[in-house]
């Protein structure tokens, strides 16, 4: 499979080495070394698949036309969108031309989270009484740098649609995001928020999910309390050792039997991921996330308006 890669940044940079032979180019405006300027210049004979790591803003253009040019896409994630009629508008026409349009959530590829995934499908836990989750790292004077980074949809988009993809992820179902709260929202070192608290629920259970930029040591953590016992996820591979925790409950109390899972690795979402995408166009997945996109893209759009509500109360009083 022929791949192009849309954006020379960090993340086209990362997408470029786990394309391998299947690379092509590289396209961006603003970097000489890149192949081409825009994706319009690219031969369409050159390439079956592209990987999208643009600023939002960019993103419904760019797949818009690859799509109407029957080009299979992984994009980098969210998959952002002002109003939902664009992303509806668009899956419609990748189901048509029968193309995959991926939006890439690399921590689904992590190993820990994967085995969590697994013992809740297997219900290991029994019933799910709560979830929590924290993702967090020490970018704030980073953002605060970058132009495109401290706007717009800002943490919302770059750590709450992460968790937000792996609530869907761990615990499977469309209906979470339906009565999606903001807890907190608050800018300490940057003109869009820079902390930020959230929960939702699926009547069943609550996953409240906590995301910074100010957080000194990158940081992740997965609490999963349940009826049979406890799950704990601590770390991310590329920041270290990444572990599973989990506590099976003693009855009717005591110290909990302990089992601990741990990887030592180079982090290798990136490169499942991209093996992940390529067996989808091989195989003709067509399609396969565009519930999870139209999700994803209401729950952020609810979390930006009840942060600028409560950022206009505040100002209000100020």
């Amino acid at each position: 499979m022929k791949t192009i890669v849309i954006g020379y940044g960090i993340q086209g940079e990362k997408r470029r080495e786990h394309c391998g032979d299947d690379f092509v180019c590289y396209v961006d405006p603003n970097i000489k070394a890149a192949n081409y300027k825009t994706v319009y210049d690219v031969p369409l004979d050159k390439y079956d698949a592209a990987c999208v790591c643009t600023p939002n803003s960019e993103k419904l253009a760019i797949v818009g036309y690859l799509i109407g040019a029957k080009k299979h896409v992984l994009l980098e994630k969210p998959f952002w969108c002002e109003h939902q009629v664009g992303l509806k508008d668009l899956h419609y026409l990748t189901a048509k031309n029968k193309c995959v349009l991926y939006t890439g959530y690399n921590h689904r590829f992590e190993p820990a989270l994967l085995e969590a995934k697994h013992a809740i499908y297997m219900k290991e836990l029994g019933k799910i009484y709560h979830c929590r989750m924290f993702y967090g790292n020490g970018t704030a004077k980073l953002v605060k740098e970058s132009p495109w980074r401290d706007s717009g949809i800002g943490i919302f988009g770059e750590i709450g649609s992460h968790l937000l993809d792996l609530t869907q992820f761990l615990f499977g179902g469309y209906n979470w995001f339906q009565h999606i709260d903001l807890l907190s929202s608050v800018c300490f070192e940057n003109e869009t928020p820079d902390h930020i608290v959230f929960e939702t629920s699926n009547n069943e259970f609550t996953v409240e999910c906590e995301a910074t930029y100010c957080s000194w040591k990158n940081t992740f953590t997965l609490d999963i309390l349940g009826e049979k016992g406890s799950l704990h996820v601590n770390g991310f591979c590329k920041w270290g050792q990444s572990t599973l925790e989990w506590r099976k409950r003693i009855y009717p109390s005591g110290v909990p039997v302990i089992k601990t899972l741990s990887w030592s690795e180079p982090d290798p979402t990136w490169r499942e991921e991209y093996k992940h995408f390529k067996l989808m166009c091989e195989h003709k997945v067509y399609d396969p996330g565009h519930i999870n996109d139209l999700e994803i893209n209401f729950a952020i759009n609810s979390l930006v308006e009840q942060s600028e509500r409560k950022q206009k109360w505040r100002a209000s009083y100020e």
